[in-house]
């Protein structure tokens, strides 16, 4: 062989070993040379992946009808789909037993786009009747769902129920008033650390009404509004008046704390809030904030030591039990969400961003409570007697899940993701956890 010929393999072999190394490492960073981009031309670009993480596990994974492995396990929550061209997939999830699940998912170069909440829905659930009851509508139960407060409409009186023992329904209605006829019971909730023990407000005032030992006793006189969360009452209420600073009334929130038994005003309410419109207060789960909204639709929230007015045209909301969000029904009938804090789990969200989720039948939307996730909602609608399974994710395609019909009121514990509602005097439950 020819010295030239050596000279000339020598270089091809070099030219090909550093093509080579440079294809390897090209495609080791995420380079890739897409053969059917959208412009007709081949093109070498950066990929992106998809990380997918579903309720249950064990699905079948489909991007424009490929079969992906789910690689969810004890190791692993999730799965990651890499080397994926920037553009727009179909997204399907399967399981024998479920509702398909369908979204279109856009794939940017050299991120991963995050479906982390993904839930399928059983095709069939079946209620169990779990008691006989008097009332029609359910009010509250404590975390384990075997006891419940319950209200029958017509004759507006409340009873508590334990399922473990069927024959013990306590009429709360007569306990708290003694015997006498007098007062009506306005609002009443379990106390969450002990089942014996309820927070109600009648006409004279706020009281704790304890069960086992028929005794009352008052939290305060003529709140205007209040809430219950954990072992925290929040209430609003006329600040004492000093007339040597001012003799114009004002209005604060105040906290009365269920275990040391003391109240303590959290903040005054500014002089340009109406306090006669407020209808509904409430707090976060973790007793860090409380919200409040008046009926012309402003919507507030006290956090850090301010108040902040978050709508102004809010006529329902409800904290996730994550925290991080509010959800609200506007007065267009959009169904908001509002972040509190930055939340990541499935696409990168800003404290205060707001998304608008527009839902079909929207106008009919009677009353919204949240999934246990925090990443779907529970949904009914006035004119169907339906309720439904909302996905928050504003990304195309919203996936809604019919959960049951023909219902007028239901209950939902979050704590152990129990579905409750009355129908025929009978008490029924859906176990989402099946």
């Amino acid at each position: 062989m020819s010295p030239l010929i050596r000279k000339f393999l020598f270089s091809a072999f070099v030219a090909i070993f550093i093509l080579s190394g440079a294809i390897i490492i090209s495609y080791s960073l995420g380079w890739k040379l897409d053969f059917d981009p959208p412009a007709g031309k081949f093109v070498f670009q950066k990929t992106g992946a998809l990380n997918v993480r579903t309720s249950p596990q064990n699905v079948i994974i489909k991007i424009n009808g490929k079969i992906y492995p789910d690689q969810s396990g004890i190791l692993q929550s999730g799965t990651l789909i890499s080397g994926l061209f920037p553009k727009t997939y179909k997204l399907e999830i399967e399981k024998l037993g479920y509702k398909s699940y369908s979204k279109d998912v856009s794939v940017e170069p050299a991120l991963v786009s995050k479906f982390l909440s993904i839930i399928l829905w059983p095709e069939k659930i079946t209620p169990e009747i779990i008691a006989q009851v008097k009332g029609t509508e359910i009010i509250d139960s404590n975390k384990n769902g075997d006891k419940f407060v319950i209200k029958n409409i017509k004759t507006s009186t409340f009873y508590s129920y334990d399922l473990n023992n069927s024959s013990s329904t306590f009429n709360l209605t007569h306990a708290l008033n003694d015997g006498l006829k007098n007062l009506t019971i306005k609002k009443i909730y379990f106390i969450p650390f002990k089942n014996s023990q309820f927070v109600a407000e009648d006409s004279s005032g706020l009281k704790i009404l304890d069960t086992e030992t028929g005794t009352t006793e008052l939290i305060t006189k003529t709140p205007l509004l209040w809430t219950l969360e954990n072992s925290n009452v929040y209430f609003i209420k006329q600040s004492p008046v000093n007339e040597k600073v001012s003799s114009t009334k004002t209005f604060s929130i105040y906290s009365y704390n269920l275990i040391f038994k003391n109240s303590s005003q959290i903040v005054q309410l500014p002089q340009d809030i109406v306090v006669s419109s407020i209808t509904s207060i409430k707090s976060s789960p973790s007793n860090d904030k409380v919200a409040f909204l008046e009926n012309t639709g402003n919507l507030y929230i006290f956090d850090q030591n301010k108040i902040e007015k978050i709508s102004d045209s809010a006529r329902i909301f409800e904290f996730s039990p994550d925290d991080k969000k509010i959800a609200f029904i506007d007065k267009n009938n959009s169904l908001n969400i509002y972040f509190l804090e930055n939340d990541n789990l499935n696409s990168i969200k800003s404290s205060r961003d707001n998304d608008r989720i527009n839902l079909e039948n929207k106008q009919n939307v009677s009353d919204i409570k949240w999934y246990g996730d925090s990443n779907h909602l529970i949904v009914s609608f006035k004119n169907e007697t339906t309720i439904k399974l909302v996905e928050i994710d504003p990304r195309a395609s919203i996936n809604v899940y019919s959960v049951i019909s023909d219902i007028e009121n239901f209950y939902y514990n979050s704590d152990n993701n129990v579905f409750y509602f009355i129908k025929d005097s009978e008490l029924n439950k859906l176990d989402f956890n099946n």
